[in-house]
């Protein structure tokens, strides 16, 4: 949670964000907005 400065106040996120999390972490990922992954992480907007 320490990568989204403004939770718990704002307990949402948007794409640029998420993206940037994660490179924060260093961890590899590709975004693919065909499918959902069978493993891993996936960002559900409504």
């Amino acid at each position: 949670m320490n990568l989204f400065p403004n939770f718990p106040e704002k307990p949402y996120t948007n794409i640029p964000r998420m993206h940037a999390a994660l490179r924060e972490t260093g961890i590899a990922f590709r975004r693919d907005s065909n499918r959902l992954p069978s493993d891993g992480l996936a960002l559900l907007q409504t």
